[in-house]
């Protein structure tokens, strides 16, 4: 999001926002150049990185107006399954215009 050129789209799996030592994702909000459609897939039986990270990463995102789908995959650990891995997929698809 610190880049000049954005990137089509970014899919993020099982992971957090990385914010300031203050918690607000708003800290560093000046920093930010382009806003790049993102994507959050996790599992809700995550073992390392609590589900709960994904929605607090949409709601940080969103202060900061750079939009964000999520999906969640039923009963999967710190892991991708096949749901999660066309989910990321498609959205892919739809970030580089159905190209191939």
């Amino acid at each position: 999001m610190r880049r000049a050129v954005p990137p089509a789209g970014i899919v993020g799996y099982s992971g957090l926002l990385v914010t300031p030592p203050d918690g607000n994702p708003e800290t560093f909000a000046k920093d930010i150049k382009s806003r790049p459609p993102v994507l959050l897939v996790h599992g809700d039986q995550d073992e390392l990185i609590p589900v709960q990270a994904l929605f607090a990463a949409a709601q940080g995102l969103a202060a900061l107006g750079i939009p964000a789908e999520w999906h969640v995959s039923a009963g999967v650990g710190h892991g991708i399954d096949g749901d999660g891995l066309r989910h990321g997929g498609e959205f892919l698809a739809r970030c580089f215009g159905g190209k191939r």
